[in-house]
């Protein structure tokens, strides 16, 4: 079975400050995600 794959899409707006914890918690999720889009 192949493996799975997951994008994650991070959506802003004027909110720059709140990108990298955003970031971080892709992260640290259990499951990571394999592409991260900003």
């Amino acid at each position: 079975m192949p493996k799975l794959r997951a994008s994650v899409i991070i959506t802003t707006y004027n909110r720059a400050h709140l990108v990298s914890r955003a970031i971080s918690s892709v992260l640290a999720a259990t499951r990571p995600g394999d592409e991260v889009i900003v």
